[in-house]
C-alpha cells in the first residue's frame, strides 16, 4: 500500500469502530469518512487487504467479530465495511428468522409465543373466512388457520402487522409474494388463493398444509441418503418451475418447505411418515424476478438466512440469480445427509464469513454411510463460484435422478487423483481394485485382464481379513458403481471402436455384482440394495449374456421384494424397486415368447407406479417412471392387437409427462408420442393423428440431439422416428417426402456405424434405413436403385441376425420384409422366377418367426402378406390353382388373427388385398362369377375403410379400380347396365384423385380403358367414343411414365388394359419402357 493508504491497524480499527487518541473518527467526521472510503473503495491494494482481513484467519476474525451494535443498519463498523467493499453491512434483511417460524408458513401447529400485535389481540375479521387459530408469527406478521367459506376449505392467512420490522417493507414483500405465487402453478409449491385487505391490514390466503415444515420434521426424523436425495430432487423440480416462470426464491431452507401428509396417513398426535409426505415450497416473500427490478434490497442488506445463503448473496446482495437457489438446495441436501448445516458459526457473522471464504467439508466427515455420488452432488451445489454449480435446478434434479436410478452422475469431484490417492492410503485392503479401475481409463485394453484379476484377489483377501467391516465391501461396490459404470456406460460408449472394452468392463461389473449378492445376501440392512443389484445383474446379463439368465436375476430380485413387502406394506422405495424389476422382467418375457406373462408384469408395474404417484403427489421422477411403464405396457397391447387399450395407455403416459421439461422426461414423452403414432397408424381413419404424433416425437428428439451432440442415443432415436414417419408417408404414396426424411437418418447412422462397427443396434438401424429407402425408390419407379438399397439392407440385417440368432428384434419382420419387397420388385419388372424365389425365402423366415411368436399379431399379418404376394405371382405366371391356394391360406390366417373390438387397419388392409388376389385367381381360372363375388366383398371392405379415413387417397384409388374391375366382370357376364353403373361409380373416385403420382395416372388409364367395351354399337358416335377413351387412356399412361412409371409388367398383364393393347401408340409407349436388367447379386 502507498503512503495514502490506511495502515492495516487503521483498517482494523475502522472496521471494528475503534480509534486511537487523536485519530479521526470516520463515523463522527463525515467528510473525513468520505475521503477514506473513497480511497479504500478505489484502491486495489486496500481491497486486497480487506479481503485478507475478512478471510477465515481465526485471530483476525476474532477481532472483526461484531458486537451487538453491529446488527444495526446504522452501526459504524458495518457501515464502513459496506461502503468500502462489496460485503454488505447488515447480517440479513428483517425477514422472519427460523426460530420464530419453526411451524412454517401455511402449516404446522406451533402458535407464536405472544399474542397478535397490530391486527389486534383478538382474531381479525376477514370477509369470506372464519379464523380458527394462530399458527405462528414472524418478522412480517402473523399466520392464522382459517376456513374459507366459498369454496369450503382450510386456508392459511398471512396477515401483515408491525411485528418485527418495517411495515412498509413488509407490505411490499407481501405484494411481491402474492405476485410471485400468482404466476406459479406446481404441485410442490404452495398455491395462493387470494390477496386482499381487512381491517386496514393486507393479507395473503394460501393452501393450508397441515404437516408442518421440514425443519420441524428433521428434529424427529433422520432421512436416509436415498430419502434425502428424492426429497431434494422433488424440490429442485419445483424450484426449476419457479425459475421458468421468472421467479428466484432467495430464501430456500427447511423452514420454508411444508409437508402435506399422505392421504392414507394423516397428521395426528402420533405424527405421520415424513418420507411419504408431499413437500411444498412456501414463503416467496424474498422472491425476485429474473431480469426484473422487483426487489426490496436497500444498500447494505443481505437477504436470506445465513446458513443457507450463497456467497454471492453476502457479497452481491440483490444481483443474485438462479445459482443462489441451487446453492440453497445443496445446503439443504447437505444438512439432511450430515445432520448439520455446511456452515455453522457461533454468530451469524461467523456463519457468513464461512459461507464466503471457507470450503464446505464433505458431509461424510459428520455422518457415516453417505454415498459418494450424493456427497459430490451436494458439494457441487456449494461451490463458491456460481458458474461451477449446476447450471439449473433441473440439472441438479436430473443428477439426483441418475443417482436414485443407479446410473452414473454428471457431476465430478474436484481433484480425483488426489482423492483417490488419499483413499488408497486409508483403505489399503481394497486399494488395488480402485487402482485397477483407474488404470482401465488410462491404459485401455492392455492391462484390463491382469488388473481385474488382481482386484479380485485383493477383494477376496479383504473379505477374509475384514469380514467384520462390511463397509469395506460396500465401498468396493461403490467404487465399481462409480468408476467402472461411469467409464463403461458413459465415456467409453461414446468413443469410437470401444465396444469390446465396454463389454469387458461390463463383464467385470457382472462379477462384482455377483460377489455383492453372495456377500450381502443375509444382511437385512442391505435388502433394497440387494434388489437393485439383482436388477443390475439382469440388465448387464441381458446385454452381454443370456435372456433366460437375465430373467432369472429379475425373478430372484422379485422373490426378495415379495418377502420384504409382507412386513413393509407402505415402503415406497420397495414399491419402486419392485416396479422396476417387473418392467425389466416384462422385457425378457416378451423376448422369450411369453406375451401374456409380459403383459401381466407390465400391468403390475403400472399399478405400482400409479400407487407411487398417488403417494408422492406429482413427483416428476415417479411421473416419468409411470409414463415409461405405460409405454411398455402399450407395446405389448399393440403386439396383441389391442389397439384401443394401447392408445389409452399411451395417452395416459403423455398426460403424466405434461409440464416436465428435463431431458429424461422429454425423452419419455418422445417415446410415448412415437408409440401413439405407431398405434394410430394401424387404426382406420387415424393416419393424420398418427403423423402428427410422430412429427411431435421428431421435434423432441431433434431438440435433444441438438442440445447434446455427443449423445448418440438421442440421434439414434431421431433416426428411428424418421423411419416410422417415412414408412407412413410411403403408405400414403408420398415417397419423395419419405426420402427427404431418410437422408438425415442415414447421415446420423452411417458415421456411428463406421466408428462403432460392432454395435448391432446401429448396424440394424442403418439396415432398416436402406430397407425403407428401397421401398421409397420402388414407389418412385427407380427399380435399379431400389434393388441396390434392398441388397445393402439384406447384407446389413442378415449379418446382425446371424450374430444374434435368439434376438427376435433382429430376425423378422426386417429380413422377411426385404425378401418380400425384392420379390415384388422382380415381379414388377417381369422376372417372375426371381420374384417367386425371393418370396419363398421371405415365407421361410416369416413362418419361423410366427412359429416362435404365434401370439404376435404383426407376425401373423406379415405371414398372410407373404402368402398373398406369392399368390399374385402365381396368377401372373399362369398358375391359378396355386394362386387360389395361396390366397385362401392368407385369408384363413387373417380371419383367425383379426382381433375383437376396434378394427385394425393392418389386418383390414391386408384382408382386402388378399381378397383381390383371390378374385384375380378366380378370374384367371375362368370363374367370373366367383371373381365378381370376391370383388363385391373387396368393394365393401374398401368402402368401409374409405369412409373411416376419408383423407386416405390410396383407399379411394383402390375402391375406384375395384369398381372398374367389377364393371368388366359384369360386362363379361352380359350385364351391361350393372357394368355401366359400376364404371360410373368408379369415375368420380379416380378422376378426383390428385394426379401427381404415377400410380394414380395408371388408375386413370384403367378407368378410360375399362369404358371402351361399354360403348357398344357400330355407329360413328360409338366408334368415336371408343377411340377417344383409348386416346385418353394412352395419354394418362404417357403422363405416368413422365412421372417415373416403369412397370412394364402391369402394361402387359392387367386385364383392364386389353381394349387398348392393339393401339400403335400404346405399343410404342410400352416399348419405350425398358425392362431393367436387375439381377440379385
Amino acid at each position: 500500500m502507498d503512503r495514502a493508504c490506511p495502515s492495516t491497524e487503521q483498517l482494523l480499527r475502522m472496521i471494528s469502530g475503534e480509534r486511537e487518541d487523536g485519530e479521526t473518527d470516520v463515523a463522527t467526521d463525515p467528510e473525513a469518512g468520505r475521503l477514506v472510503e473513497a480511497h479504500v473503495g478505489g484502491c486495489p491494494l486496500c481491497q486486497a487487504e480487506l479481503d485478507r482481513l475478512t478471510s477465515e484467519d481465526d485471530s483476525l476474525r476474532f477481532r472483526l467479530a461484531p458486537g451487538p451494535e453491529a446488527r444495526s443498519p446504522t452501526g459504524t463498523a458495518l457501515s464502513f465495511l459496506d461502503r468500502a467493499r462489496q460485503v454488505p453491512p447488515t447480517l440479513f434483511a428483517p425477514a422472519a428468522d427460523d426460530a420464530t417460524r419453526e411451524s412454517g408458513e401455511g402449516g404446522g401447529e406451533r402458535p407464536g409465543d405472544a399474542g397478535p400485535s397490530d391486527p389486534g389481540a383478538a382474531r381479525p375479521s376477514i370477509p369470506g373466512y372464519e379464523i380458527e387459530r394462530e399458527l405462528g408469527r414472524g418478522g412480517m406478521g402473523i399466520i392464522y388457520l382459517a376456513r374459507q367459506l366459498r369454496p369450503s376449505r382450510y386456508a392459511a392467512i398471512k396477515m401483515i402487522g408491525a411485528v418485527g420490522g418495517d411495515r412498509a417493507d413488509s407490505l411490499l414483500r407481501l405484494s411481491m409474494e402474492g405476485e410471485a405465487l400468482a404466476r406459479l402453478r406446481h404441485p410442490n409449491i404452495v398455491p395462493i388463493y387470494e390477496v386482499g385487505e381487512a381491517q386496514g391490514y393486507p393479507f395473503l390466503s394460501m393452501e393450508y398444509v397441515e404437516g408442518g415444515n421440514l425443519a420441524g420434521a428433521m428434529a424427529r426424523w433422520t432421512p436416509s441418503p436415498r430419502q434425502a436425495a428424492a426429497l431434494i430432487q422433488t424440490l429442485a423440480r419445483a424450484v426449476h418451475a419457479a425459475h421458468q416462470s421468472g421467479i428466484i426464491h432467495r430464501d430456500l431452507k427447511p423452514a420454508n418447505v411444508l409437508l402435506a401428509p399422505p392421504p392414507d396417513d394423516p397428521a395426528g398426535p402420533g405424527g405421520f411418515d415424513v418420507s411419504r409426505a408431499t413437500p411444498k415450497i412456501s414463503d416467496f416473500g424474498l422472491a425476485k424476478r429474473l431480469g426484473g427490478d422487483s426487489d426490496l434490497t436497500r444498500t447494505g442488506q443481505i437477504l436470506g438466512t445465513p446458513r443457507f445463503m450463497a456467497p454471492e448473496q453476502v457479497t452481491q446482495g440483490a444481483t443474485v440469480g438462479i445459482p443462489a437457489d441451487v446453492y440453497a438446495l445443496g445446503a439443504m441436501l447437505y444438512e439432511m445427509l450430515a445432520g448439520r448445516a455446511p456452515f455453522q458459526g457461533d454468530t451469524p457473522w461467523d456463519t457468513l464469513m464461512q459461507v464466503v471464504h471457507q470450503p464446505a467439508e464433505p458431509p461424510s466427515r459428520h455422518r457415516e454411510g453417505i454415498p459418494r455420488d450424493l456427497e459430490v452432488i451436494a458439494l457441487k451445489c456449494l461451490e463458491k463460484d456460481p458458474e461451477k454449480r449446476y447450471a439449473s435446478a433441473s440439472a441438479l434434479a436430473e443428477d439426483l435422478g441418475r443417482h436414485l436410478a443407479g446410473e452414473p452422475i454428471a457431476a465430478r469431484p474436484v481433484g480425483p487423483w488426489r482423492r483417490l490417492w488419499l483413499w488408497c492410503r486409508r483403505k489399503p485392503g481394497i486399494a488395488a481394485m480402485a487402482a485397477a479401475l483407474a488404470l482401465v481409463s488410462l491404459a485401455g485394453m492392455a492391462g484390463v485382464v491382469s488388473q481385474w484379476a488382481r482386484a479380485e484377489r485383493n477383494l477376496r483377501e479383504a473379505r477374509l481379513q475384514e469380514r467384520r467391516a462390511a463397509g469395506n465391501f460396500r465401498l468396493a461396490r461403490s467404487a465399481v458403481d462409480d468408476t467402472l459404470t461411469r467409464v463403461s456406460e458413459n465415456r467409453l460408449f461414446r468413443e469410437p471402436g470401444m465396444q469390446d472394452l465396454r463389454k469387458e468392463l461390463l463383464s467385470a461389473a457382472l462379477r462384482y455384482y455377483q460377489q455383492f449378492v453372495e456377500f450381502q445376501g443375509d444382511d437385512p440392512a442391505t435388502q433394497l440394495d440387494l434388489m437393485a443389484a439383482y436388477r443390475r445383474l439382469g440388465d448387464i446379463t441381458r446385454e452381454i449374456g443370456s435372456i433366460e439368465d437375465a430373467k432369472g436375476y429379475y425373478l430372484k430380485g422379485l422373490e426378495r421384494a415379495q418377502a420384504l413387502a409382507a412386513g413393509r406394506p407402505g415402503d415406497l422405495e420397495l414399491m419402486r424397486e419392485r416396479a422396476e424389476l417387473l418392467l425389466s422382467l416384462g422385457v425378457t418375457q416378451l423376448h422369450s415368447r411369453q406375451a401374456e406373462a409380459a403383459a401381466r408384469s407390465d400391468e403390475e408395474a403400472v399399478a405400482l407406479f400409479r400407487s407411487l404417484r398417488r403417494a408422492r403427489g406429482d413427483d416428476p421422477d415417479v411421473r416419468v417412471a409411470l409414463a415409461h411403464a405405460l409405454t411398455m405396457a402399450a407395446t405389448g397391447r399393440v403386439h396383441a392387437g389391442k389397439l384401443d387399450e394401447a392408445e389409452v395407455s399411451l395417452r395416459e403416459a403423455i398426460a403424466a409427462l405434461e409440464g416436465l421439461g428435463d431431458s429424461k422426461a422429454r425423452h419419455a414423452l418422445a417415446s410415448a408420442r412415437r408409440g401413439l403414432g405407431e398405434t394410430l397408424v394401424r387404426i382406420p381413419g387415424r393416419l393424420g393423428e398418427a403423423m402428427a404424433s410422430l412429427r411431435a416425437a421428431t421435434e423432441i428428439w431433434r431438440a435433444l440431439a441438438r442440445e447434446d451432440p455427443g449423445n448418440f442415443s438421442a440421434a439414434e432415436d431421431l433416426a428411428s422416428n424418421n423411419l416410422q414417419l417415412a414408412d407412413a408417408l410411403i403408405f400414403q404414396n408420398r415417397a419423395r417426402e419419405a426420402l427427404e426424411l431418410l437422408r438425415p437418418a442415414r447421415e446420423v447412422l452411417e458415421p456411428l456405424v463406421r466408428e462403432n462397427p460392432r454395435v448391432s443396434s446401429m448396424r440394424h438401424g442403418l439396415g432398416l434405413v436402406d430397407y425403407v429407402t428401397g421401398s421409397a425408390l420402388f414407389g418412385l419407379g427407380d427399380h435399379a436403385e431400389a434393388l441396390r438399397s434392398y441388397e445393402r439392407a439384406l447384407d446389413q440385417l442378415g449379418r446382425v441376425a446371424r450374430e444374434h440368432p435368439t434376438e427376435e428384434r433382429y430376425q423378422s419382420p426386417g429380413l422377411a420384409g426385404i425378401h418380400l419387397s425384392m420379390g415384388e420388385l422382380h415381379r414388377n419388372v417381369g422376372d417372375l422366377a426371381a420374384a417367386a424365389q425371393t418370396m419363398r425365402a421371405a415365407l421361410e423366415i416369416q413362418a419361423e418367426a410366427t412359429r416362435r411368436h404365434p401370439d404376435n399379431l404383426a407376425n401373423r399379418v406379415n405371414l398372410a402378406m407373404v402368402h398373398r404376394s406369392i399368390g399374385m405371382v402365381q396368377v401372373e405366371s399362369g398358375d391359378p390353382a396355386g394362386a387360389l391356394a395361396s390366397a385362401r391360406l392368407a385369408l384363413e390366417i387373417l380371419e383367425k388373427a383379426s382381433p375383437p373390438g376396434a378394427p385394425n387397419v393392418m389386418v383390414e388392409s391386408e384382408l382386402y388385398q388378399a381378397r383381390l388376389v383371390l378374385a384375380a385367381a378366380e378370374r384367371k381360372a375362368g370363374h367370373p362369377a366367383a371373381a365378381l363375388e370376391g370383388l363385391r366383398r373387396v368393394e365393401a371392405d374398401l368402402a368401409r375403410l374409405s369412409s373411416g379415413d376419408p383423407e386416405n387417397v390410396e383407399y379411394r384409388m383402390q375402391l375406384g379400380l375395384c369398381r372398374c374391375r367389377i364393371g368388366a366382370l359384369e360386362h363379361a357376364l352380359g350385364r351391361d347396365a350393372e357394368a355401366l353403373r359400376a364404371w360410373e361409380q368408379a369415375r368420380p373416385l379416380i378422376e378426383g384423385l390428385p394426379l401427381d403420382v404415377s400410380d394414380r395416372l395408371f388408375a386413370l388409364a384403367i378407368l378410360r380403358s375399362a369404358r371402351i367395351p361399354l360403348l357398344a354399337g357400330r355407329d360413328p358416335a360409338a366408334e368415336a367414343g371408343r377411340r377417344r377413351q383409348g386416346e385418353l387412356a394412352v395419354d394418362a399412361l404417357r403422363r405416368a411414365v413422365a412421372l417415373g412409371f416403369k412397370n412394364r409388367v402391369w402394361l402387359d398383364v392387367d386385364p383392364e388394359l386389353e381394349p387398348v393393347r392393339g393401339r400403335p401408340d400404346f405399343q410404342a409407349l410400352a416399348r419405350s419402357i425398358p425392362t431393367p436388367a436387375i439381377k440379385p447379386r
